[in-house]
């Protein structure tokens, strides 16, 4: 049984060039789970990778007699593929039994359904601050997709892990004038999950209306501006100038005040993990994934903990049953996928803070 693992081999660089931007991620879940998959299956776990000598992304666009650009991404993400752009994802990919990806492009993961070659795709789940961060899992094909909810994680978590962390939080004083109970969050330009009509949006150009009736005139909004994305992010065109107020305060010591009231942002994961802080979070774009159990359609994505890490887990994937014993349940420890990944979003920074307070 061939298993390949892949990603979203057609971001370019800003740029340009023709290797993948996401070729690092790649590596990564190929390091991660790749030894676990091929002692599951008896067969070496190669990489496909977004390069000449993988799959090349000068190549790809050429189907669609495109440049390779972010804008030509962006432009074809949720495109329908072309007779010659699935030929060339079927001379690469063609010959694997089953294709892992990574955050997989909805265009490569669109041939892929159309050719019949069977996928897992794996994305960062929204929820960031449990014990370690949580990966969604979904599958092409039902069997494996129904096997996946097998080790869900189930929701009553989220809201138990929130209110364990807001219960640390909550009754800190966040440096936020008190008249401010909304707060926008930026995001970086170029994550995909702003693509809408084929193009990035941001809270200027976001689809969705959002009435800055909710706070009265004596109230102002607050902007936190993403890390790695100082700019406003279209902040004015939703709220005056007068009326903005810049946040610098971590996330979850936000969302765990009593003073704020609601999240707003295009399309980031914040306004999901408001919820189970008791806020109202609210979308500008639409968000582009369903999670189970929410959702339970086979589009959905399925969180877990650390199954994943388990050779038993691919055995039960791939093969249907489970050879040796049953399938280690929830996770190894704290933040060893936040480490492997080196990011934290955030979620280190409260809890150093309140180690720190009762030490």
């Amino acid at each position: 049984m061939r298993i390949a693992i892949s990603g979203d081999v057609l971001r370019p660089y800003d740029h340009g060039g023709n290797a993948a931007k996401q070729n690092g991620n790649i590596r990564w879940l190929h390091t991660i789970v790749g030894w676990a998959i091929a002692e599951a299956v008896g067969a070496p776990v190669e990489p496909i990778l977004g390069q000449p000598e993988h799959f090349s992304l000068w190549d790809a666009y050429s189907r669609f007699d495109r440049e390779c650009s972010v804008r030509s991404w962006a432009a074809l993400y949720h495109a329908e593929p072309t007779p010659a752009f699935l030929d060339y994802v079927q001379a690469i990919y063609g010959d694997a039994d089953f294709v892992v990806l990574f955050e997989g492009n909805q265009l490569l993961l669109r041939s892929l359904d159309l050719l019949g070659i069977p996928f897992i795709d794996v994305v960062l789940h929204p929820v960031r601050f449990l014990e370690d961060v949580v990966l969604g899992f979904r599958s092409s094909d039902p069997d494996v997709q129904h096997r996946l909810t097998e080790f869900a994680i189930a929701e009553e978590m989220f809201f138990r892990e929130a209110a364990l962390l807001r219960g640390g939080l909550m009754k800190d004083t966040i440096g936020i004038p008190k008249d401010v109970r909304v707060v926008f969050f930026g995001q970086t330009a170029d994550d995909k999950v702003l693509i809408h009509d084929g193009a990035l949006v941001d809270l200027a150009t976001a689809p969705l209306p959002y009435d800055t009736r909710r706070f009265q005139t004596f109230e102002r909004a607050g902007f936190k501006p993403h890390p790695f994305n100082h700019d406003d992010f279209g902040i004015f065109a939703r709220v005056p100038f007068h009326r903005v107020v810049p946040v610098e305060e971590n996330f979850y010591r936000i969302v765990s005040s009593d003073q704020i009231a609601e999240i707003v942002s295009v399309t980031s994961s914040v306004s999901v993990e408001a919820r189970y802080f008791g806020k109202r979070g609210t979308h500008l774009g639409r968000f582009p994934y369903e999670f189970w159990p929410g959702s339970q359609g086979g589009g959905a994505y399925v969180p877990l903990a650390h199954e994943y890490l388990h050779v038993a887990f691919w055995q039960r994937l791939f093969a249907g049953h489970l050879p040796g014993g049953a399938v280690p349940r929830g996770f190894l420890g704290p933040s060893k996928i936040r480490l492997s990944l080196r990011s934290f979003w955030g979620f280190n920074e409260v809890t150093q803070r309140v180690a720190a307070g009762i030490a």
